[in-house]
Protein backbone atom coordinates (compact mmCIF):
# COMPACT_ATOMS: atom_id res chain seq x y z
CA UNK A 1 0.00 0.00 0.00
CA UNK A 2 1.28 3.34 -1.13
CA UNK A 3 1.22 6.19 1.20
CA UNK A 4 -1.30 8.39 -0.73
CA UNK A 5 -3.74 5.27 0.22
CA UNK A 6 -3.48 7.11 4.18
CA UNK A 7 -5.17 10.45 2.89
CA UNK A 8 -8.72 8.08 1.68
CA UNK A 9 -10.27 8.35 4.93
CA UNK A 10 -10.83 12.74 5.76
CA UNK A 11 -12.39 13.76 9.17
CA UNK A 12 -13.45 17.10 9.30
CA UNK A 13 -11.50 19.53 11.27
CA UNK A 14 -13.55 20.34 14.48
CA UNK A 15 -13.20 21.46 18.21
CA UNK A 16 -14.57 18.60 21.31
CA UNK A 17 -14.61 20.30 24.28
CA UNK A 18 -14.48 17.53 26.84
CA UNK A 19 -12.29 16.17 29.42
CA UNK A 20 -11.36 12.71 30.83
CA UNK A 21 -13.53 12.66 33.94
CA UNK A 22 -17.53 13.28 34.56
CA UNK A 23 -16.94 17.11 36.07
CA UNK A 24 -13.54 18.67 36.94
CA UNK A 25 -12.97 20.06 40.29
CA UNK A 26 -12.96 23.58 40.98
CA UNK A 27 -10.80 25.48 43.63
CA UNK A 28 -10.84 28.13 45.54
CA UNK A 29 -7.98 30.91 46.42
CA UNK A 30 -5.88 28.80 48.31
CA UNK A 31 -6.45 25.67 46.61
CA UNK A 32 -9.13 24.04 48.44
CA UNK A 33 -11.87 22.12 46.60
CA UNK A 34 -14.81 23.59 46.35
CA UNK A 35 -17.26 21.30 43.59
CA UNK A 36 -17.33 19.74 40.62
CA UNK A 37 -18.64 21.36 37.32
CA UNK A 38 -19.42 19.55 34.11
CA UNK A 39 -17.75 19.94 31.07
CA UNK A 40 -19.58 21.20 28.16
CA UNK A 41 -18.58 18.84 25.77
CA UNK A 42 -20.05 20.81 22.65
CA UNK A 43 -18.17 20.10 19.38
CA UNK A 44 -17.62 23.19 17.36
CA UNK A 45 -17.53 23.40 13.97
CA UNK A 46 -14.03 24.52 12.57
CA UNK A 47 -15.20 27.65 11.09
CA UNK A 48 -17.07 28.72 14.20
CA UNK A 49 -14.53 29.59 16.40
CA UNK A 50 -14.59 33.20 15.18
CA UNK A 51 -14.68 37.64 16.91
CA UNK A 52 -16.27 40.50 15.70
CA UNK A 53 -16.69 43.62 16.55
CA UNK A 54 -15.91 45.68 19.25
CA UNK A 55 -12.52 43.78 18.22
CA UNK A 56 -10.75 44.73 14.75
CA UNK A 57 -7.99 43.62 13.05
CA UNK A 58 -5.65 45.65 10.59
CA UNK A 59 -5.18 41.94 8.53
CA UNK A 60 -6.92 41.43 5.04
CA UNK A 61 -9.59 38.82 4.98
CA UNK A 62 -10.78 39.04 8.78
CA UNK A 63 -7.69 37.27 9.40
CA UNK A 64 -6.61 37.42 13.33
CA UNK A 65 -10.54 37.48 14.40
CA UNK A 66 -10.69 33.66 12.61
CA UNK A 67 -9.49 30.77 14.13
CA UNK A 68 -7.31 29.13 11.24
CA UNK A 69 -7.89 25.51 11.24
CA UNK A 70 -5.63 22.38 10.90
CA UNK A 71 -6.64 18.81 9.49
CA UNK A 72 -5.68 17.33 12.46
CA UNK A 73 -6.95 19.61 16.01
CA UNK A 74 -5.26 19.45 18.93
CA UNK A 75 -6.60 19.58 22.70
CA UNK A 76 -9.09 22.55 22.84
CA UNK A 77 -11.36 23.64 25.83
CA UNK A 78 -13.91 26.21 25.07
CA UNK A 79 -14.33 29.71 26.36
CA UNK A 80 -17.32 28.34 28.85
CA UNK A 81 -15.35 26.07 30.36
CA UNK A 82 -12.47 27.98 30.80
CA UNK A 83 -14.01 30.91 32.36
CA UNK A 84 -16.27 28.92 34.52
CA UNK A 85 -12.52 27.42 35.55
CA UNK A 86 -11.05 30.53 36.16
CA UNK A 87 -13.85 32.40 38.18
CA UNK A 88 -14.29 29.39 39.79
CA UNK A 89 -17.88 29.40 39.43
CA UNK A 90 -20.99 29.15 37.33
CA UNK A 91 -21.46 32.35 35.18
CA UNK A 92 -24.05 34.29 35.24
CA UNK A 93 -26.25 36.24 32.58
CA UNK A 94 -24.20 39.88 33.31
CA UNK A 95 -22.39 42.20 31.45
CA UNK A 96 -18.95 41.13 33.04
CA UNK A 97 -19.24 37.29 32.91
CA UNK A 98 -20.77 38.08 28.60
CA UNK A 99 -17.33 40.33 28.19
CA UNK A 100 -15.07 37.52 29.93
CA UNK A 101 -16.25 34.79 27.30
CA UNK A 102 -15.47 37.35 24.79
CA UNK A 103 -11.98 38.21 25.64
CA UNK A 104 -11.16 34.29 25.65
CA UNK A 105 -12.87 33.62 22.65
CA UNK A 106 -10.66 36.44 21.05
CA UNK A 107 -7.55 34.54 23.20
CA UNK A 108 -8.30 31.33 21.50
CA UNK A 109 -7.94 33.09 18.40
CA UNK A 110 -4.96 35.45 18.88
CA UNK A 111 -2.75 32.07 19.94
CA UNK A 112 -3.73 30.25 16.96
CA UNK A 113 -3.09 33.16 14.94
CA UNK A 114 0.65 33.50 16.11
CA UNK A 115 1.29 31.14 13.57
CA UNK A 116 1.46 32.54 10.09
CA UNK A 117 -1.67 31.22 8.17
CA UNK A 118 0.84 29.77 5.29
CA UNK A 119 2.49 27.89 7.78
CA UNK A 120 -0.17 26.40 9.08
CA UNK A 121 -1.69 25.25 5.46
CA UNK A 122 2.06 24.67 4.78
CA UNK A 123 2.02 21.62 8.06
CA UNK A 124 -1.40 20.59 6.78
CA UNK A 125 -1.19 17.70 4.24
CA UNK A 126 1.77 16.31 7.21
CA UNK A 127 -0.90 16.69 9.67
CA UNK A 128 -3.16 14.34 7.19
CA UNK A 129 -0.48 12.12 6.55
CA UNK A 130 0.39 11.52 10.66
CA UNK A 131 -3.26 11.28 11.36
CA UNK A 132 -3.72 8.53 9.12
CA UNK A 133 -0.32 6.57 9.81
CA UNK A 134 -1.09 6.63 13.44
CA UNK A 135 -5.09 5.05 12.30
CA UNK A 136 -3.71 2.79 9.94
CA UNK A 137 -0.99 1.19 12.32
CA UNK A 138 -2.60 2.17 15.76
CA UNK A 139 0.39 4.20 16.44
CA UNK A 140 -0.94 7.28 17.48
CA UNK A 141 1.81 10.11 16.51
CA UNK A 142 -0.68 13.02 17.11
CA UNK A 143 -2.53 12.56 20.42
CA UNK A 144 -4.45 15.00 21.83
CA UNK A 145 -4.24 15.68 25.89
CA UNK A 146 -7.37 14.48 27.78
CA UNK A 147 -7.45 16.91 30.54
CA UNK A 148 -8.73 16.73 33.72
CA UNK A 149 -9.87 20.06 34.50
CA UNK A 150 -9.36 23.29 32.38
CA UNK A 151 -5.95 25.49 32.92
CA UNK A 152 -6.36 28.24 35.62
CA UNK A 153 -2.97 29.80 35.02
CA UNK A 154 -2.66 33.35 35.52
CA UNK A 155 -1.57 34.25 32.31
CA UNK A 156 -5.18 33.64 30.94
CA UNK A 157 -6.82 36.35 33.03
CA UNK A 158 -3.96 38.11 31.99
CA UNK A 159 -4.26 38.37 28.11
CA UNK A 160 -8.26 39.08 28.82
CA UNK A 161 -6.78 42.19 30.51
CA UNK A 162 -4.86 42.92 27.74
CA UNK A 163 -7.27 42.26 25.38
CA UNK A 164 -9.96 44.68 27.62
CA UNK A 165 -7.36 47.60 27.33
CA UNK A 166 -7.24 47.08 23.89
CA UNK A 167 -10.47 48.71 23.10
CA UNK A 168 -8.76 52.07 23.89
CA UNK A 169 -8.22 54.29 21.44
CA UNK A 170 -6.05 57.05 21.13
CA UNK A 171 -5.78 60.55 20.78
CA UNK A 172 -6.89 60.93 16.86
CA UNK A 173 -9.45 58.13 17.69
CA UNK A 174 -7.89 55.59 16.96
CA UNK A 175 -7.30 51.69 18.45
CA UNK A 176 -4.05 51.50 20.08
CA UNK A 177 -1.13 49.42 18.86
CA UNK A 178 0.07 46.25 20.82
CA UNK A 179 3.22 48.59 21.78
CA UNK A 180 0.90 50.64 24.09
CA UNK A 181 -0.71 47.37 25.10
CA UNK A 182 2.51 45.20 25.43
CA UNK A 183 3.90 47.40 29.01
CA UNK A 184 1.16 45.62 30.62
CA UNK A 185 2.33 42.16 30.43
CA UNK A 186 5.90 44.06 31.45
CA UNK A 187 3.95 45.34 34.60
CA UNK A 188 3.26 41.53 35.58
CA UNK A 189 6.10 40.78 35.06
CA UNK A 190 7.82 43.07 37.55
CA UNK A 191 5.08 42.03 39.90
CA UNK A 192 6.09 38.40 39.79
CA UNK A 193 9.94 38.71 39.75
CA UNK A 194 9.71 40.41 43.10
CA UNK A 195 6.70 37.72 44.20
CA UNK A 196 8.90 34.96 43.15
CA UNK A 197 11.96 36.54 44.83
CA UNK A 198 10.44 36.24 48.15
CA UNK A 199 8.03 33.11 47.18
CA UNK A 200 10.94 31.15 45.79
CA UNK A 201 14.50 32.42 46.69
CA UNK A 202 15.50 28.90 45.92
CA UNK A 203 14.26 28.49 42.37
CA UNK A 204 14.90 31.83 40.91
CA UNK A 205 18.01 33.11 39.24
CA UNK A 206 18.64 36.45 37.31
CA UNK A 207 19.80 36.05 34.07
CA UNK A 208 20.73 39.07 31.86
CA UNK A 209 17.14 41.30 32.94
CA UNK A 210 15.16 38.69 33.83
CA UNK A 211 14.78 36.15 36.36
CA UNK A 212 14.09 32.29 35.05
CA UNK A 213 12.95 29.58 37.21
CA UNK A 214 13.57 26.06 36.48
CA UNK A 215 10.73 24.33 38.49
CA UNK A 216 8.48 27.58 38.01
CA UNK A 217 7.54 29.34 35.09
CA UNK A 218 6.20 33.11 36.00
CA UNK A 219 2.82 33.64 34.26
CA UNK A 220 3.99 36.21 32.09
CA UNK A 221 6.83 33.75 30.57
CA UNK A 222 4.19 31.42 30.20
CA UNK A 223 4.19 30.05 26.06
CA UNK A 224 0.80 30.13 26.34
CA UNK A 225 0.75 33.85 27.00
CA UNK A 226 3.60 34.66 24.92
CA UNK A 227 1.97 32.94 21.74
CA UNK A 228 -1.45 34.84 22.63
CA UNK A 229 0.56 38.14 22.94
CA UNK A 230 2.30 36.95 19.23
CA UNK A 231 -1.47 36.51 17.77
CA UNK A 232 -2.77 39.94 19.24
CA UNK A 233 0.53 42.11 18.32
CA UNK A 234 -0.09 40.38 14.75
CA UNK A 235 -3.20 41.78 14.78
CA UNK A 236 -2.69 44.94 16.35
CA UNK A 237 0.24 45.65 14.34
CA UNK A 238 3.32 46.88 16.65
CA UNK A 239 4.36 49.92 14.63
CA UNK A 240 3.60 52.97 15.90
CA UNK A 241 3.44 56.57 13.97
CA UNK A 242 6.16 58.28 16.63
CA UNK A 243 5.79 61.80 18.09
CA UNK A 244 6.57 64.46 14.61
CA UNK A 245 10.04 65.42 14.90
CA UNK A 246 10.27 69.46 15.08
CA UNK A 247 13.13 71.01 13.03
CA UNK A 248 15.50 73.74 14.06
CA UNK A 249 13.34 76.47 12.66
CA UNK A 250 10.33 75.53 15.29
CA UNK A 251 12.66 75.39 18.08
CA UNK A 252 14.55 78.66 16.82
CA UNK A 253 10.89 80.00 16.41
CA UNK A 254 9.63 79.38 20.19
CA UNK A 255 12.98 80.30 21.73
CA UNK A 256 12.48 83.58 20.33
CA UNK A 257 8.74 83.98 21.01
CA UNK A 258 9.81 83.23 24.64
CA UNK A 259 12.63 85.46 24.46
CA UNK A 260 10.25 88.42 22.93
CA UNK A 261 7.93 87.63 25.77
CA UNK A 262 10.50 87.78 28.27
CA UNK A 263 11.25 91.57 27.79
CA UNK A 264 7.84 92.40 27.60
CA UNK A 265 6.50 90.83 30.88
CA UNK A 266 9.71 92.07 33.35
CA UNK A 267 7.45 93.67 35.79
CA UNK A 268 5.42 90.13 36.17
CA UNK A 269 7.72 87.59 38.13
CA UNK A 270 5.45 84.79 38.07
CA UNK A 271 5.14 84.95 34.00
CA UNK A 272 8.93 85.22 33.83
CA UNK A 273 8.96 82.16 36.08
CA UNK A 274 7.01 80.28 33.71
CA UNK A 275 8.51 81.78 30.69
CA UNK A 276 11.77 80.76 32.01
CA UNK A 277 10.58 77.15 32.49
CA UNK A 278 9.36 76.85 29.37
CA UNK A 279 12.55 78.57 27.38
CA UNK A 280 14.92 75.36 29.57
CA UNK A 281 12.42 72.91 28.71
CA UNK A 282 12.74 74.12 24.70
CA UNK A 283 16.37 73.58 24.75
CA UNK A 284 16.89 71.17 26.55
CA UNK A 285 15.15 68.76 25.66
CA UNK A 286 16.29 69.92 21.57
CA UNK A 287 19.93 69.97 22.83
CA UNK A 288 20.36 67.36 25.66
CA UNK A 289 17.72 64.61 24.05
CA UNK A 290 16.26 64.40 27.26
CA UNK A 291 12.68 62.45 27.78
CA UNK A 292 10.10 64.24 29.47
CA UNK A 293 11.33 62.60 33.31
CA UNK A 294 14.53 63.13 32.83
CA UNK A 295 13.94 66.95 32.44
CA UNK A 296 10.35 67.29 34.33
CA UNK A 297 10.69 65.58 37.37
CA UNK A 298 14.24 66.79 38.74
CA UNK A 299 14.02 66.96 42.43
CA UNK A 300 16.55 67.99 45.18
CA UNK A 301 17.49 70.44 48.00
CA UNK A 302 19.66 73.01 45.83
CA UNK A 303 20.05 73.75 42.29
CA UNK A 304 23.86 72.38 41.60
CA UNK A 305 21.77 69.29 42.40
CA UNK A 306 20.63 69.47 38.57
CA UNK A 307 23.11 71.57 36.43
CA UNK A 308 26.86 72.61 36.89
CA UNK A 309 26.82 76.13 34.53
CA UNK A 310 30.62 77.61 33.59
CA UNK A 311 29.65 80.62 31.68
CA UNK A 312 31.62 81.73 29.07
CA UNK A 313 33.81 84.15 30.67
CA UNK A 314 35.07 81.11 33.03
CA UNK A 315 35.89 79.07 30.37
CA UNK A 316 39.77 78.59 30.64
CA UNK A 317 39.14 77.70 33.76
CA UNK A 318 37.72 74.25 32.43
CA UNK A 319 39.92 74.13 29.23
CA UNK A 320 37.65 75.52 26.64
CA UNK A 321 38.05 78.03 24.06
CA UNK A 322 37.51 81.61 24.90
CA UNK A 323 33.73 82.39 25.13
CA UNK A 324 32.79 79.06 25.38
CA UNK A 325 30.80 77.66 28.44
CA UNK A 326 28.86 74.67 28.80
CA UNK A 327 25.49 73.50 30.96
CA UNK A 328 26.37 70.10 32.34
CA UNK A 329 22.92 68.55 33.47
CA UNK A 330 23.50 65.85 36.29
CA UNK A 331 20.41 62.89 35.73
CA UNK A 332 19.38 61.64 38.79
CA UNK A 333 19.20 58.07 39.90
CA UNK A 334 15.37 58.05 39.75
CA UNK A 335 16.04 58.71 36.21
CA UNK A 336 17.67 55.62 35.49
CA UNK A 337 17.75 51.83 35.82
CA UNK A 338 21.37 51.58 37.15
CA UNK A 339 20.91 53.45 40.42
CA UNK A 340 24.73 53.59 41.14
CA UNK A 341 26.06 54.85 38.09
CA UNK A 342 26.44 58.17 37.52
CA UNK A 343 25.16 59.95 34.24
CA UNK A 344 25.59 63.94 32.98
CA UNK A 345 24.75 64.96 29.42
CA UNK A 346 27.06 68.32 28.40
CA UNK A 347 25.52 71.40 26.19
CA UNK A 348 26.91 74.28 25.85
CA UNK A 349 25.64 77.18 27.37
CA UNK A 350 25.54 78.97 24.20
CA UNK A 351 25.48 77.28 20.57
CA UNK A 352 26.94 78.71 17.29
CA UNK A 353 22.96 79.40 16.31
CA UNK A 354 22.12 81.52 19.22
CA UNK A 355 20.39 79.04 20.84
CA UNK A 356 21.26 79.34 24.57
CA UNK A 357 20.26 77.19 27.67
CA UNK A 358 23.59 78.65 29.77
CA UNK A 359 21.36 81.88 29.44
CA UNK A 360 17.79 80.50 30.47
CA UNK A 361 19.17 78.33 33.25
CA UNK A 362 20.72 81.48 34.66
CA UNK A 363 17.75 82.61 35.10
CA UNK A 364 15.80 79.74 36.14
CA UNK A 365 18.14 79.89 39.60
CA UNK A 366 16.56 83.42 40.30
CA UNK A 367 13.38 81.97 40.95
CA UNK A 368 12.27 79.83 43.99
CA UNK A 369 10.71 76.47 43.36
CA UNK A 370 7.02 76.61 44.22
CA UNK A 371 7.21 73.18 45.62
CA UNK A 372 10.59 72.76 47.62
CA UNK A 373 12.70 70.33 45.53
CA UNK A 374 10.99 70.57 42.74
CA UNK A 375 12.75 72.61 40.21
CA UNK A 376 10.19 73.38 37.54
CA UNK A 377 7.37 74.69 39.82
CA UNK A 378 5.78 77.99 40.04
CA UNK A 379 2.43 79.50 41.53
CA UNK A 380 0.97 78.85 38.42
CA UNK A 381 2.01 75.36 37.18
CA UNK A 382 3.02 73.51 40.65
CA UNK A 383 4.02 70.09 38.95
CA UNK A 384 4.95 72.05 35.44
CA UNK A 385 5.55 68.85 32.72
CA UNK A 386 5.58 68.12 29.40
CA UNK A 387 1.64 68.51 29.05
CA UNK A 388 1.52 71.89 30.60
CA UNK A 389 4.63 73.14 28.04
CA UNK A 390 3.25 71.85 25.32
CA UNK A 391 -0.64 72.79 26.16
CA UNK A 392 -0.04 76.42 26.94
CA UNK A 393 3.45 77.30 25.00
CA UNK A 394 4.71 74.97 22.05
CA UNK A 395 1.19 74.33 20.88
CA UNK A 396 -0.23 78.12 20.53
CA UNK A 397 3.41 79.09 19.20
CA UNK A 398 3.68 76.57 16.55
CA UNK A 399 0.14 77.43 15.82
CA UNK A 400 1.27 81.29 14.78
CA UNK A 401 4.30 80.31 13.10
CA UNK A 402 1.97 78.51 10.67
CA UNK A 403 -0.30 81.82 10.36
CA UNK A 404 3.12 83.78 9.87
CA UNK A 405 3.18 80.99 6.76
CA UNK A 406 6.04 78.85 7.57
CA UNK A 407 5.28 76.22 5.09
CA UNK A 408 6.47 72.97 6.83
CA UNK A 409 3.25 73.60 9.10
CA UNK A 410 0.59 74.07 6.51
CA UNK A 411 -0.05 70.63 5.85
CA UNK A 412 -1.45 70.68 9.60
CA UNK A 413 -5.25 71.50 9.81
CA UNK A 414 -8.18 72.23 12.35
CA UNK A 415 -10.30 68.51 11.87
CA UNK A 416 -9.49 66.43 14.75
CA UNK A 417 -6.30 64.12 13.90
CA UNK A 418 -5.09 66.71 11.26
CA UNK A 419 -3.89 69.22 14.07
CA UNK A 420 0.09 70.06 15.32
CA UNK A 421 -1.20 68.83 19.16
CA UNK A 422 -2.44 65.48 17.26
CA UNK A 423 1.30 65.17 15.95
CA UNK A 424 3.56 67.10 18.14
CA UNK A 425 2.06 65.09 20.83
CA UNK A 426 5.12 64.35 23.18
CA UNK A 427 8.51 65.54 24.38
CA UNK A 428 10.18 63.13 22.06
CA UNK A 429 9.77 65.63 19.17
CA UNK A 430 12.07 67.78 20.80
CA UNK A 431 14.79 64.69 20.82
CA UNK A 432 13.89 63.53 17.70
CA UNK A 433 14.40 67.20 16.27
CA UNK A 434 18.22 67.63 17.86
CA UNK A 435 19.00 63.59 17.41
CA UNK A 436 18.17 64.25 13.27
CA UNK A 437 19.94 67.81 12.97
CA UNK A 438 23.13 66.24 14.12
CA UNK A 439 22.73 62.87 12.25
CA UNK A 440 23.05 65.23 8.58
CA UNK A 441 25.20 67.88 7.53
CA UNK A 442 24.28 71.71 7.12
CA UNK A 443 22.15 72.24 4.24
CA UNK A 444 21.92 76.03 2.25
CA UNK A 445 18.50 76.67 2.81
CA UNK A 446 18.75 76.11 6.80
CA UNK A 447 19.74 79.13 8.94
CA UNK A 448 22.68 78.21 10.12
CA UNK A 449 26.01 79.75 11.00
CA UNK A 450 28.85 79.08 9.07
CA UNK A 451 31.02 76.18 10.16
CA UNK A 452 27.89 73.68 11.81
CA UNK A 453 28.89 70.30 10.82
CA UNK A 454 27.59 66.84 10.37
CA UNK A 455 28.39 64.99 13.91
CA UNK A 456 30.38 61.78 14.17
CA UNK A 457 29.03 58.95 14.92
CA UNK A 458 31.24 58.97 17.75
CA UNK A 459 30.36 62.45 19.16
CA UNK A 460 26.35 61.17 19.10
CA UNK A 461 27.41 58.09 20.83
CA UNK A 462 29.36 60.20 23.56
CA UNK A 463 26.33 62.70 23.64
CA UNK A 464 24.06 60.13 24.31
CA UNK A 465 26.40 57.59 26.23
CA UNK A 466 24.02 58.37 29.22
CA UNK A 467 21.55 56.54 27.64
CA UNK A 468 23.37 53.21 28.09
CA UNK A 469 23.31 54.01 31.86
CA UNK A 470 19.95 54.49 31.88
CA UNK A 471 19.11 51.07 30.24
CA UNK A 472 21.90 48.95 31.66
CA UNK A 473 23.41 48.40 28.01
CA UNK A 474 26.46 46.63 27.96
CA UNK A 475 28.99 48.91 26.27
CA UNK A 476 31.45 47.96 24.17
CA UNK A 477 35.61 47.92 25.73
CA UNK A 478 36.62 50.83 23.66
CA UNK A 479 33.91 52.83 24.37
CA UNK A 480 33.80 51.82 27.99
CA UNK A 481 37.55 53.18 28.81
CA UNK A 482 36.36 56.35 26.98
CA UNK A 483 37.06 59.52 29.28
CA UNK A 484 36.57 62.66 26.98
CA UNK A 485 37.67 66.01 27.97
CA UNK A 486 34.87 68.76 28.25
CA UNK A 487 35.67 70.39 25.61
CA UNK A 488 35.18 67.15 23.35
CA UNK A 489 31.82 66.49 25.10
CA UNK A 490 30.47 70.28 24.15
CA UNK A 491 31.60 70.10 20.06
CA UNK A 492 28.45 68.46 19.34
CA UNK A 493 26.05 70.74 20.55
CA UNK A 494 28.57 73.80 20.56
CA UNK A 495 29.23 72.95 16.62
CA UNK A 496 26.28 70.77 15.26
CA UNK A 497 23.42 72.45 16.54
Amino acid sequence: MGCGDFFTAQRPARHICNFRTRGFPILDGDGAFLEHMQPCGVQYHAGCVRAGPPFETRLEGGKGLTMPTLPVEPSFVCELCQVRAIVGRELRCTSADIQLLCFERVRLIDFRCSWQHSTLKKYGTYLRYLDAFGSRYGARVLKPTLYAAPPTTESIPLHWAQLNYSLRTNRKGERIKYGTIRPLRSAANMYYMVENQVARPAQAMKVKNQVHFFTHVSPPDQALVTFCNKGMERRHGSKSKPSWALSYVHIKWINDCLESAWEKNRHSPVQLHNICMAGVANLEGYLGWLRASECFEKRGLHYGDFYVVTPPRAGATRGLPPNVGTVEVTLLEETKNNHVAVADVVVAYTTLSGLSLGRWVDRLRDFTPHQPGRLFSSPMYPEFNSAVFRVHFAWPLLHAMKLHGEPTLQNFGDAVGTRIRDHVYSFHSWRRAGRSRVSRAARHNEPCPPGSRQASSQEIYEHARWEAVRSNRVEDMPSHYNQWELIDRVALTLCCM
